[in-house]
């Protein structure tokens, strides 16, 4: 149960990516937010993963809003947790480099409402561990990142089938995936 845990605080960490800032515009009844070159529907820019930024945005985007009109790092935070790709000791470091008060309440919305879409699954789990082993900027290194934030499945087995992360992690060769290497 402990490792899903870690995988569940790190999944929340992450998808937290979702969204923005700007000031509030219009004088009608329904106050507007204006746009932003960098702003996704919420705030902040959209999560890589469809499912948890439909999410997100349905059950969170006030609080994303939020999270990016912050000036406590918040956006920074959420972005720095999306480039960790789950990893959950380089999300423990965003924390302590930001400590942002507005992404925990916004963590604490993907726990209670989008934890589910928003975690990777299938083969993309076998990944999250393996992707930080890669050379840092490497090719390798960002296609697995990419594939485990979007949770793609067939990325992620392709990954593991064309064992370019092997070297880094010899256990997915005994992970049991089948197909060519």
């Amino acid at each position: 149960m402990a490792p899903f845990l870690a995988l569940a605080a790190t999944a929340l960490a992450l998808a937290l990516a979702a969204g923005g800032c700007s000031e509030i515009i219009g004088l009608g009844p329904e106050p507007t937010r204006a746009a932003s070159a960098t702003a996704g529907v919420c705030g902040l820019p959209a999560h890589p993963n469809p499912a948890c930024d439909a999410c997100l945005d349905r059950q969170c985007c006030e609080l994303s809003w939020r999270c990016f009109e912050s000036d406590d790092g918040c956006a920074e935070q959420s972005q720095c947790a999306v480039d960790c790709a789950y990893d959950a000791p380089c999300i423990d470091a965003c924390a302590r480099r930001y400590a942002a008060e507005a992404y925990g309440v916004l963590q604490t919305c993907l726990a209670t409402d989008c934890l589910s879409p928003c975690l990777p699954s299938g083969p993309c789990t076998q990944l999250i561990a393996c992707c930080p082993k890669a050379p840092a900027e490497s090719v390798v290194s960002a296609a697995c990142a990419g594939a485990v934030n979007r949770n793609d499945p067939g990325a992620c087995q392709g990954l593991i089938d064309g064992g370019a992360l092997e070297p880094f992690c010899p256990e997915l060769a005994a992970s049991g995936a089948d197909g060519p290497r």
